[in-house]
């Protein structure tokens, strides 16, 4: 074995001078290492000349290389639900939402803007969004009407007196010209605590 990596060696030695390629150890250019000995390797010859050293139990450390930096983990975010009335009316809608199939909040059609926030009803990863609305007492559908209850639920970030949805994830209308009782499901990606 020792002869096996000491030819390797001698090989590399001569070989980089007359082919005029590199030394690549585990895919990183190690020409100018000196003086070194890697046991239990595979070597390639490629046809530049570069001479390639697979050796995965050795890591390459150099002066020029920056040490590794661990990833910094994922920043957690805010969920939040937010309902716009339009200016053509109201959508004459009473609306349950459900997050993973617990409920969580009823918007009624007399409710004037509601701000929430969501995120401690969320889990990281999938969670299943569901919104069920039906039309309120007394009020009939408009089929003129442009009139709606929007609701939208986002990443966000909660100022003093305001919420910022900075990316959107879910934006449903319940309109006023629509009659029938609506079930909409959504799946949303979320990263909580």
């Amino acid at each position: 074995m020792t002869r096996k990596i000491s030819f390797i060696l001698l090989l590399v030695s001569v070989a980089l001078p007359l082919s005029g390629g590199s030394v690549f150890l585990n895919g990183v250019k190690i020409d100018g290492v000196r003086d070194q000995e890697f046991k239990a390797v595979n070597v390639k010859i490629d046809k530049a000349g570069n001479i390639h050293i697979s050796a995965p139990q050795y890591i390459v450390k150099s002066g020029d290389v920056q040490p590794h930096k661990p990833a910094q983990p994922a920043q957690v975010k805010s969920y939040f639900l937010v309902t716009q009335i339009s200016s053509g009316g109201r959508g004459g809608y009473d609306i349950d939402l459900f997050i993973n199939g617990n409920w969580v909040k009823k918007i009624t059609n007399k409710d004037d803007q509601i701000v929430m926030d969501l995120t401690k009803y969320l889990q990281n990863g999938r969670n299943t969004i569901r919104l069920t609305g039906v039309k309120a007492k007394d009020v009939a559908a408009d089929p003129v009407s442009q009139g709606f209850t929007e609701v939208i639920i986002g990443e966000g970030v909660a100022g003093k007196n305001n919420v910022v949805i900075d990316k959107p994830l879910i934006d449903f209308k319940f309109m006023s010209k629509d009659a029938n009782p609506v079930i909409k499901d959504f799946d949303i990606e979320a990263l909580v605590k």
